[in-house]
């Protein structure tokens, strides 16, 4: 391995660990996380385990709750919990991230090309920032690279290959079922480098006999072959491809330049797998109803490419290709810019703005994880246990995952498009019993507002409200039964 290489990973490392992640602060994963939790204790459902029903990202099937994850993404996780509990668990991102970049450097290697450019996936804003959470976007891009590897071998496939291939679309949907997308495109960068119709079929069976665990893992826990959840989660439409292709245009082009067309210029062994698994997934998310945001631009392209990550990685690597040969097409750039100073000027300069870069975006990051972790912290200490909670905004995310040291909470959201998810009848149920109900508010950025409807049900209850020990947090706690008046239409 070069120097660059391993001064580049002891960066990364370095910063991971100084910047160690203090919590989870995405919704999903919730599901993702307490999946492993119930795999440690021998169970699949909370009430398997022994835990709250009231976690989050669970849904009911069958009188049980179960996590609405895919399971490939807990299953990396679990050791981790399993040596560390729950402080432990980041960690599995940080060896996913490494493992890409290992398989990006075998790959340009076959490639012919300077290993070096794995930087490029070691380094880039929306992988670094999403290798610090516990998703399943950049695994499932990641077991997408063992087809691109197989496929950018120089010399002929043999079947052990072509099932090799198939494998890693199967270990991808594992992670992330719509990653199982990217067969047909494997499947005929196979056939087009072989032109024979047997090895394209072996990548068809490998792919579906690695699929079977997970086929019976759905059959058990949700009942059904793929999962009632999924297609469930968000709308596609023709119509999106207006918004949304020319947000990915500017996205995939802004950190590395250009790098967007790289999916057009590519040639070699890997021309058919990149252009096939990059358009498969342009097409799909373009037709998509949203990408992630933040509060500025950049942040928003960093956020906003969360859901390509399952074909960035490969992008990115056909970027380097193309990269490789417009410069130094016949391998012959001339001797004068060859010199040892100036090389290692240039890859001094470069690392030192790449780790200043994955300074700031780890240190932003790292503010916005603790202060959510002080917002939690707030909650606990002004709500009581096994309170009934009406929410918006933030907080539910915030204790949705078991921890053994935080209490029970049954959370309902005001609204949830545009309809109630709680009942008049659960909450005058409560207090009826004395159990008066609380309300809880968190802006998800500075400056947010309750809804018209939230603030109708604080005045129905004649709340009153509670201090809290964070400026983002508010709670009430209810002074009477709800009477309807001041409910939200379903």
């Amino acid at each position: 391995m070069s120097k660059p290489l391993m001064i580049s990973l002891g960066l990364y490392t370095a910063l991971f660990f100084w910047y160690y992640p203090p919590i989870c602060g995405i919704e999903d994963e919730q599901g993702f996380v307490n999946q492993a939790i119930f795999w440690s204790h021998g169970a699949i459902s909370a009430e398997g385990a022994g835990l709250s029903k009231n976690l989050g990202d669970l849904m009911e099937v069958a009188g049980r709750h179960v996590p609405m994850r895919h399971p490939g993404r807990s299953l990396i996780t679990l050791p981790f919990y399993l040596a560390g509990g729950y402080p432990a668990i980041f960690i599995s991102g940080y060896l996913i991230h490494i493992t890409m970049v290992l398989l990006a450097i075998k790959i340009l290697v076959r490639l012919n090309c300077s290993a070096n450019g794995a930087i490029l996936l070691l380094f880039h804003p929306t992988l670094l920032i999403y290798s610090r959470t516990i998703m399943a976007d950049a695994s499932a891009g990641t077991c997408l690279l063992i087809s691109v590897y197989v496929l950018a071998k120089p010399s002929r496939l043999n079947v052990y290959d072509c099932i090799l291939a198939g494998l890693g679309v199967s270990l991808a949907a594992t992670m992330r079922h719509h990653a199982s997308a990217a067969l047909p495109a494997v499947v005929f960068a196979v056939y087009l480098r072989q032109k024979f119709i047997r090895d394209a079929l072996a990548v068809i069976v490998a792919s579906a006999i690695g699929a079977l665990p997970l086929i019976l893992l759905n059959l058990y826990v949700y009942h059904t072959i793929g999962d009632p959840y999924s297609t469930k989660r968000g709308v596609f439409d023709i119509d999106f491809l207006k918004f949304q292709i020319p947000f990915y245009v500017m996205a995939l082009s802004v950190f590395w330049p250009l790098m967007f067309f790289s999916i057009v210029l590519v040639r070699g062994q890997i021309q058919a797998v990149m252009i096939g698994i990059c358009s498969t997934f342009l097409a799909m998310l373009g037709c998509y109803y949203f990408h992630d945001t933040g509060t500025n631009p950049i942040q928003t392209m960093i956020l906003g490419l969360r859901l390509m990550q399952v074909a960035l990685p490969t992008w990115i690597i056909g970027y380097v290709v193309v990269i490789s040969q417009r410069i130094n097409p016949y391998g012959r750039i001339p001797v004068r810019y060859l010199n040892r100073s100036n090389l290692i000027g240039f890859q001094s300069l470069s690392l030192t703005l790449l780790s200043i870069m994955t300074t700031l975006i780890f240190r932003a990051h790292q503010n916005q994880l603790l202060d959510y972790d002080l917002r939690r912290q707030a909650m606990l200490h002004a709500i009581p246990v096994n309170s009934l909670v009406l929410v918006e905004g933030m907080m539910p995310k915030l204790a949705g995952i078991y921890r053994e040291d935080q209490p029970d909470y049954e959370f309902h959201l005001v609204t949830f498009d545009g309809h109630k998810s709680y009942s008049d009848e659960k909450i005058e149920a409560e207090t009826a019993q004395s159990h008066p109900v609380h309300l809880l508010y968190s802006p998800k950025s500075a400056g947010g507002q309750p809804s018209k409807e939230f603030r109708e049900l604080v005045e129905n209850l004649q709340a009153e409200s509670i201090k809290t020990n964070h400026p983002q947090v508010y709670a009430w706690k209810s002074r009477k039964p709800a009477t309807g008046s001041g409910s939200i239409a379903p």
